[in-house]
């Protein structure tokens, strides 16, 4: 804001007119937007179909935490999105997992996930249930240890038969459950385990077969299967018209 004369009067003052902050052009392939009352960060890249930290590297002079109403930012689109400080662009190639990508980069997923928070690196989303049902032994708490390192975190995971369920931390929060010492509907209500059928995390449930009328009917069914030398068959049943793992390798 201009410096006011030390003389201005008390008049003057409280008629002067609000000045707009100059924030300059924005740069070719961004455009303006004037911050309106209950937008974020967050709120404004959701609505233009960018990522937070591409805003962010966009308005460098505009802190997270003291956005106001009626600021310019300046909003990447098109062909004009950049890369953040520090990384570089890399194009996927046809048949390439995440972990190719991780691979060829030498980059963790947590990593990855933070530079590409509007790419959907997993088919799996806050609120799915897998039911898994199989023999002891066939292979689903090894299973799980590879669903949680999909999902993001990188805390221990273990059987929870005695637990009768475990949390593991990440982007996307998974929940461990083993009701292979469930009885009845009481035992059920003791892990709490309605509760976590909130739409917050992912449910992963071993012995599912034990509380078949529990499941939600969204659930997605994943069937263990011991083969000989030691090799497993594993069978995934989605809902009807849910076809987010159709890309899975047979």
């Amino acid at each position: 804001m201009d410096q006011i004369n030390a003389t201005t009067t008390e008049n003057e003052w409280i008629n002067q007119t609000a000045m707009e902050r100059d924030t300059g052009a924005c740069p070719p392939g961004s455009e303006t937007y004037r911050v309106q009352r209950g937008d974020s960060f967050y709120l404004i890249a959701r609505k233009f179909g960018v990522s937070v930290r591409a805003l962010m590297n966009a308005n460098p002079n505009i802190a997270a935490g003291h956005l106001l109403v009626g600021d310019i930012l300046c909003v990447p689109v098109g062909e004009g999105r950049s890369c953040p400080v520090g990384s570089s662009a890399y194009t996927v190639r046809p048949g390439q997992s995440v972990v190719d990508v991780m691979l060829s980069s030498n980059v963790s997923l947590r990593a990855l996930r933070e530079y590409n928070e509007d790419i959907r690196l997993t088919a799996l989303r806050p609120g799915d249930v897998l039911a898994y049902t199989g023999p002891m032994g066939a292979g689903k708490t090894t299973f799980t240890v590879g669903l949680a390192r999909g999902l993001g975190s990188s805390d221990w995971v273990s059987s929870p038969t005695f637990a009768l369920v475990q949390e593991y931390r990440g982007p996307v929060p998974l929940c461990h459950f083993d009701f292979y010492r469930i009885t009845g509907v009481d035992d059920l209500y003791a892990t709490g385990f309605f509760d976590y059928l909130d739409g917050t995390r992912v449910l992963a449930v071993e012995w599912s077969e034990r509380i078949p009328d529990a499941l939600p009917e969204g659930a997605i069914h994943i069937r263990f299967e011991p083969l000989e030398n030691d090799c497993r068959r594993i069978t995934i049943s989605t809902p009807a018209g849910d076809d987010r793992l159709a890309a899975l390798p047979a």
